[in-house]
């Protein structure tokens, strides 16, 4: 007795629910005073309804959608508010509404949109530092600039990620590089780099570094900064730098760069 074109029960016309009202009495012995409850509950599970309808519809239009895409090699990208509210939003962008017609429309809908990395130009080229692998997520076109990889070898799952990118952009005729960023050895004077450390506290956390076996044969770091455990071996020699002192995350950012697995600096390139 409702249609579901209703956004709200309280938009419904009062003489509607009058109506059923009435048909509720023919089979009940009410009066007036139960009448708000009633139609209360009338609205509630006049709401239900139209959620459970809702749910039904969504589901066919998701296999819908599900069955085209296979069929055809531009799928729908749109959302589920229709082709006319898109319409009238692309109208309300455009500096010239009356250029939008219903071929922009179409097109609109069946391609996806580049990530923020390229939307605002078309580069001729770009670099991608410690790339995570986003090609695999969004459509590449054919006139994706041509790229450069700059990354750690040691990180291997990364590594993985941007050999199968440089394939699948050699394949659409992308030009692609890639720049290894390989680990190098610690020395005496490598820390001095470290602004306000001194030659003589540089030499010494080395030697610090190496008595604890820190560094391998070769002065390479055995683990990275985060995981070798230089900060506790330098409370024992209290002679070089206190725990606090603000020298101490720049001491570590440093042994990062040498291991080169997860920072990456100028000097590397």
């Amino acid at each position: 007795m409702v249609p579901v074109i209703y956004d709200d029960w309280r938009h419904v016309p009062l003489e509607r629910k009058d109506l059923i009202w009435e048909a509720i009495k023919q089979r009940f012995t009410l009066d007036a005073e139960n009448r708000s409850y009633c139609m209360s509950t009338v609205g509630r599970l006049w709401r239900s309804h139209k959620t459970r309808l809702r749910r039904i519809i969504d589901c066919c239009k998701k296999q819908e959608i599900q069955e085209y895409e296979v069929k055809t090699s531009l799928p729908y990208t749109g959302t589920r508010r229709g082709y006319a509210r898109l319409e009238n939003d692309m109208k309300m962008k455009s500096a010239k509404p009356s250029s939008v017609v219903r071929v922009d429309v179409w097109m609109k809908t069946h391609t996806k949109e580049l990530p923020l990395i390229a939307t605002d130009m078309i580069f001729n080229g770009i670099t991608l530092m410690i790339a995570e692998g986003v090609f695999g997520k969004m459509n590449v076109p054919d006139f994706y600039p041509s790229t450069l990889f700059v990354h750690m070898p040691k990180d291997r799952t990364r590594m993985c990620l941007i050999s199968e990118n440089m394939k699948a952009l050699r394949q659409k005729g992308i030009h692609v590089a890639e720049i290894k960023c390989s680990e190098f050895s610690l020395t005496p004077n490598l820390l001095c780099r470290v602004p306000g450390l001194s030659q003589s506290i540089s030499q010494g956390l080395f030697e610090l570094i190496h008595e604890k076996g820190f560094i391998d044969q070769n002065t390479y770091m055995r683990n990275d900064g985060h995981a070798t455990h230089w900060k506790e071996a330098l409370k024992e020699r209290k002679t070089l730098l206190s725990e606090t002192n603000e020298l101490i995350p720049h001491i570590q950012d440093e042994l990062n760069l040498v291991f080169a697995y997860h920072d990456i600096h100028l000097t590397n390139l």
